[in-house]
């Protein structure tokens, strides 16, 4: 915008056509930094550790390379620096992890690297805390949903290595006294004066008498930490009572800890039961009914997503674990629709605005949120998992192919 000799401003809309050709120009120096970004990450990561007389043969090239990040993570063109941040933020995200304690310091370290940091609500939630990324990343939505997978994915992955290494039980087995680690998911339950006691993920052992917690994720997380300082564990036997355990005398703080347990291990085995019972009531696969576009009841699942309710500023105001319900697609005078058919008790408030009938559109648009996104993230795993299926056939087929080759 200029200013015209009698001083109003002038609008001319050669400057968006040049602005569009300067960002379509943007857009393929973003393209072109990215691998090189990928690059110098890689070689940074691979000389990290070598022996004296390699860093003294690489001479100034680790530095070089560490300033080029730095430089770039400054970019001053938005698209570019969009792009430089993405390729670091997916290699630090994308790493192989085994453990919440080595998932905590990495965060940590990007808090202090100033690629990420620590915030009230933020979208990107991991073992109690919330961050998001620095707003000089010029991170938009897309951008912004993205990073938030990455952190699922890193969460969901550590989480399997975990249930990979326990003695899996069943809450079962459990509350018959066989010993041994279990990891259960503890669903939010609403009271009866409306307000809703907080769920997550938690870890105990049993010895067959007592269970003792071990760790815990989400909004339990702070009770258990402080159960397991004063040292408290439920009697096995207890579970199969109707009511809690009483201790007329000694710590209050102890007996309303062992209390908590006793409800939070129980709330744990009714979603168990509706886990068991869902999938019984199914009548196509995920795959039929998002991928072929059968008609039928479906159970949707998705796993170790957290579904996320955000307020009118974006900032989270609640969080979901174990989301799954049966969905029904039917036809009616030729035109596809959807309703749900069951929910388990914890998602009743988070669906309840979804429970009529509506007509399916394309990706389920014409559903009101949140079953729309709930059903276009299942859309979206059911795509992944057919991806990675086809990509592990391809590799044995290689793989078949090779072996035949050296035999012949």
């Amino acid at each position: 915008m200029n200013n015209s000799d009698n001083g109003y401003p002038t609008f001319n809309i050669t400057e968006i056509e040049e602005a569009e050709e300067q960002a379509e120009r943007d857009r393929e120096e973003a393209k072109r930094v990215a691998p090189i970004i990928e690059q110098a990450i890689t070689y940074l990561e691979h000389a990290r550790g070598r022996e004296r007389e390699v860093i003294e043969r690489l001479g100034d090239k680790p530095a070089g390379a560490k300033n080029f990040l730095e430089t770039q993570l400054k970019h001053p063109v938005p698209a570019v620096r969009r792009a430089v941040w993405r390729a670091v933020l997916g290699f630090e995200l994308g790493r192989a992890i085994d453990s919440r304690e080595e998932v905590e310091a990495l965060l940590s370290n990007l808090v202090k690297r100033n690629l990420l940091q620590e915030v009230a609500g933020g979208y990107l939630y991991a073992y109690g805390r919330s961050y998001q990324v620095l707003p000089e990343s010029y991170f938009g939505p897309p951008e912004k949903a993205e990073v938030k997978q990455l952190l699922h994915d890193l969460l969901g992955a550590v989480k399997a290595k975990l249930l990979a290494g326990l003695t899996r039980l069943t809450l079962e087995q459990l509350f018959g006294g066989k010993p041994g680690n279990y990891i259960m998911e503890v669903p939010p339950e609403k009271t009866s004066n409306g307000k809703w006691l907080s769920g997550g993920v938690l870890r105990v052992a049993s010895n067959g008498d007592y269970i003792t917690p071990l760790e815990a994720m989400g909004g339990i997380e702070s009770a258990i930490e402080k159960a397991k300082d004063l040292g408290a564990r439920l009697q096995v036997k207890s579970l199969k009572e109707s009511k809690p355990p009483f201790f007329p005398r000694g710590d209050p703080d102890f007996g309303a800890k062992v209390r908590f347990l006793w409800h939070i291990i129980r709330r744990a085995k009714r979603l168990e039961d509706e886990r068991v019972a869902f999938p019984e009531r199914a009548t196509v696969t995920p795959e039929e009914f998002f991928l072929e576009g059968k008609t039928g009841v479906c159970l949707v699942d998705l796993g170790q997503i957290v579904w996320e309710e955000a307020d009118q500023q974006g900032k989270v105001k609640n969080r979901h674990y174990s989301v799954f319900f049966l969905v029904r697609r039917f036809e009616t005078e030729g035109i596809k629709r959807l309703s749900i058919v069951e929910v388990p008790d914890h998602l009743v408030d988070l669906l309840a605005p979804c429970m009529g009938e509506y007509e399916e559109g394309e990706k389920f648009q014409g559903c009101p949120w949140p079953l729309l996104g709930i059903l276009r993230e299942g859309r979206r795993q059911c795509l992944k998992a057919l991806q990675n299926a086809k990509k592990a056939g391809e590799i044995a087929a290689e793989a078949i192919t090779e072996v035949l080759n050296e035999v012949r």
